[in-house]
């Protein structure tokens, strides 16, 4: 068993998602998939799921995709006003950040 270090997973197409809850619904979200013999991950599962299906009637990916291109284009403009300097090397190594 590797303690530190990559893991290896029985399904590629996952990922592990972080989240930070209040003590509160991490309470109750343990006592109802304990009460209900699931996991807390299914329950998120299907609440995520629905969320994205719903999302996904809203907006289209293409519009996402266009607003964080925005963001950046913006975000670039303004560091470079501010830096005429600035390569587009550094800039990519800072929005990664």
């Amino acid at each position: 068993m590797t303690l530190l270090g990559p893991t290896t997973r029985k399904n590629e197409n996952f990922r592990l998602v972080g989240a930070s809850l209040p003590t509160e619904i991490h309470s109750y979200l343990t006592l109802h998939a304990t009460a209900k013999s699931t996991t807390k991950s299914a329950i998120i599962k299907k609440l995520i799921s629905s969320w994205m299906d719903e999302q996904k009637k809203k907006v289209k990916d293409d519009e996402l995709i266009n607003a964080i291109v925005s963001r950046v284009e913006a975000q670039w403009k303004t560091r470079k006003a501010v830096i005429p300097m600035l390569s587009v090397r550094r800039f990519k190594d800072e929005v990664k950040e």
